[in-house]
């Protein structure tokens, strides 16, 4: 069925919530395999949470106040595009 704006901000905010543990982790010097491994997760979903648990600030504030509305999946493949947040904010300009 079809999500509401309601369901996919909250799957939104669990998201970023896993990404940032992920991002968490990794920075406490826990392995990408260990967390993948743990986690029962691919080696590509990892990366592309960590990139978004990386992503520019004012992107990631559009998108938790609802400002910016798209789904999960959408958010972790341009996240994943580039790492720099000037080209962030190009990839993410057409719904900011």
């Amino acid at each position: 069925g079809v999500l509401s704006i309601t369901d996919n901000n909250h799957l939104i905010v669990k998201a970023f919530a896993t990404a940032w543990r992920y991002k968490n982790l990794y920075e406490r010097g826990v392995s990408a395999k260990e967390i993948y491994t743990q986690e029962h997760i691919t080696k590509r979903a990892l990366y592309k949470y960590l990139s978004m648990a990386y992503m520019n600030p004012k992107i990631v504030n559009e998108l938790l106040s609802g400002n910016i509305q798209m789904p999960v999946r959408e958010i972790l493949e341009k996240a994943s595009i580039s790492y720099d947040f000037s080209e962030q904010e190009k990839i993410f300009n057409s719904v900011i």
